[in-house]
């Protein structure tokens, strides 16, 4: 069993935690480059495009090494869109999805001329077109369909049952149609549909990709030329062995099953497929504690660092950073906590560790995605660092918050 790390990318760990002190994020640059080479070998003989998930992880060193890559980008908000201005990433190869976008936001995004908008409401492709026309300016747009299909994952991560706030019904396709016909701004060129994040179910995903199709044929017999179909991300990844990731070559042979002989370019989004598994979280236990009959660690990094245990019960393989002196090293279940206000401030519950002595270093794997980028403030703690490491080399990416930081927005 894997209970002790000492290297990342070829960092010493314990020499990161003294340079740039904990809580702190790190991640390889060498696993970002392989798994993202891995996504593009599998679906080399496919027309595509791969549009990382910068809502996954949005550290500008980060999306840029994915532009130096040749990665596109999928965004949800004009702050996304901001930092891909930042590092001069083509607007031509990014998708805009996101059910609750603002004029502001959508007439930016016309300006920017992107690949995608996809629609997820009547009301919004209207909004999008009266933009359009003030603005004189073409946009091309996606249908984003609801399929009405579940993943076996958290709730809160479902997004494809009719019950979501996301995507549309089939039945709005027609009344869609009528309104981009009837705008000279607008151009349906894509469907797209997204299920869920962490699915692994190859049938769930056949069915999916079948209603996305189906669609696009459908606005094809109204005029529509549709160029794009965009199955979206969320691809499971196995957190350290906890799930199945995800089989990319089935799902290759599922999708060049259902596309013999179109030309469709396909997108895909994603995210923690990516990323994930490149990034560490660094802790410091400060106090070993006893609560009854539970033995509580109790470290640096809490739910403001690191929410997902917290948020969606998240399993995170939590390793003692060293060197292991016993082939067979006696191990206890612990619960490592964190510093938070709150009885949910948890980073694993039932952790099996050895001995950890006070002063020690935790490292905290696969988080990589969803991680930093949804941090926060809470109790006033600052947001950590963030460093890319990459063949013994470390470079700070982000710097730690400053007490100033906190409050410097706010106005007494």
């Amino acid at each position: 069993m894997e209970v002790y790390i000492s290297e990342f990318d070829g960092v010493d760990l314990k020499e990161a935690a003294e340079t740039f002190k904990t809580p702190l994020y790190i991640y390889s640059r060498s696993i970002i480059e392989e798994r993202f080479a891995r996504f593009e070998r599998v679906f080399s003989e496919v027309k595509h495009t791969v549009c990382f998930a910068v809502k996954a992880n949005s550290n500008l060193s980060v999306l840029s090494l994915y532009d130096r890559l040749g990665a596109g980008f999928d965004v949800v908000s004009e702050g996304e869109l901001r930092r891909l201005e930042v590092i001069g990433a083509d607007f031509s190869k990014v998708v805009f999805s996101g059910v609750g976008k603002t004029k502001e936001e959508i007439n930016f995004a016309v300006n920017k001329g992107l690949k995608l908008i996809n629609f997820e409401s009547l009301s919004e492709l209207k909004v999008i077109g009266d933009i359009c026309k003030s603005a004189g300016k073409s946009a091309s747009v996606g249908f984003r369909l609801n399929p009405d299909i579940s993943l076996d994952i958290h709730p809160y991560l479902i997004t494809g049952l009719k019950e979501s706030k996301f995507g549309m019904p089939f039945s709005d396709a027609s009344e869609a149609w009528e309104i981009i016909k009837n705008n000279d701004y607008l151009s349906l060129e894509g469907v797209t549909c997204h299920v869920g994040s962490g699915g692994t179910d190859i049938v769930k995903y056949e069915e999916a990709f079948k209603a996305v199709i189906s669609a696009a044929k459908y606005f094809e017999s109204l005029g529509a030329k549709i160029k794009f179909l965009d199955f979206g991300g969320g691809f499971g990844v196995s957190y350290s062995g906890y799930y199945e990731e995800l089989d990319m070559l089935r799902l290759k042979g599922v999708i060049e099953n259902l596309l013999k002989a179109s030309n469709y370019e396909l997108i895909f989004e994603p995210g923690k497929f990516l990323v994930a598994e490149a990034g560490l979280l660094l802790t410091t236990v400060l106090y070993v504690k006893k609560g009854g009959s539970q033995k509580f660690i109790v470290v640096d990094a809490g739910m403001n660092d690191l929410i997902r245990p917290s948020l969606y019960n998240a399993p995170h393989k939590i390793l003692c950073v060293g060197n292991q002196k016993s082939k067979s090293p006696q191990l206890e279940a612990v619960d490592v906590v964190g510093p938070v206000c709150e009885g949910g401030c948890f980073i694993g519950r039932g952790v099996n560790l050895p001995l950890v002595p006070e002063g020690g270093l935790l490292a905290v794997k696969d988080c990589g995605a969803y991680c930093f980028s949804m941090a926060s403030r809470y109790n006033s703690r600052r947001l950590p660092a963030e460093i890319m490491a990459y063949n013994g080399h470390t470079i700070l990416i982000r710097r730690r918050d400053s007490y100033d930081d906190l409050f410097s927005h706010d106005i007494v």
